[in-house]
């Protein structure tokens, strides 16, 4: 398509419209505009689409929980709330039992002891409801109560294997 300077689409533009196909220099790449065509990133793949933030709070920006940045000692801060933490404190507590007995009646005991932990937190983690404990939600509830059970029998098995003498 040849420039016009007579056709009104050029008389309100006077540069040429470029295409994807022909950037203005070797080595740059084109903007993509709405309905535009998607610029290539170097490795090959499209480049993602950027949306434009919310202003709708006096011109400041309000950014979507799931693009914040992730702060550790704030979500550590948050799971260690007096009010979330019951489970971690039984969590602790079964396994200072579990050290108590495993003194004072032997490894294999201490051993059940620990399974019966970890078969009790598999209990917990299917029946209560989300927001789930603190100490025993990981994954997904099925993976989590999978995970528990399984440790659980094994944990079970081998204390009944450790040869007592």
């Amino acid at each position: 398509m040849a420039h016009d300077p007579q056709d009104p689409q050029h008389a309100r533009d006077p540069q040429p419209h470029r295409t994807a196909a022909a950037p203005s220099s070797p080595g740059a790449r084109p903007a993509p505009g709405p309905g535009g065509p998607v610029a290539a990133r170097p490795d090959g793949g499209p480049e993602p689409q950027v949306t434009p933030l919310d202003t709708s709070t006096a011109g400041v920006p309000v950014i979507p929980p799931e693009e914040k940045p992730l702060d550790p000692r704030q979500i550590a801060r948050e799971s260690l709330a007096a009010s979330r933490n019951w489970s971690l404190w039984l969590v602790v507590t079964g396994l200072v039992a579990a050290c108590v007995v495993a003194t004072v009646r032997g490894g294999a005991a201490g051993a059940l002891v620990i399974a019966a932990i970890l078969a009790m937190s598999a209990v917990v983690r299917a029946v209560v409801p989300e927001p789930a404990p603190v100490a025993l939600a990981v994954r997904a509830r099925a993976l989590d109560v999978a995970v528990l059970t399984s440790l659980a029998v094994g944990i079970g098995i081998l204390s009944q294997a450790i040869p007592t003498s």
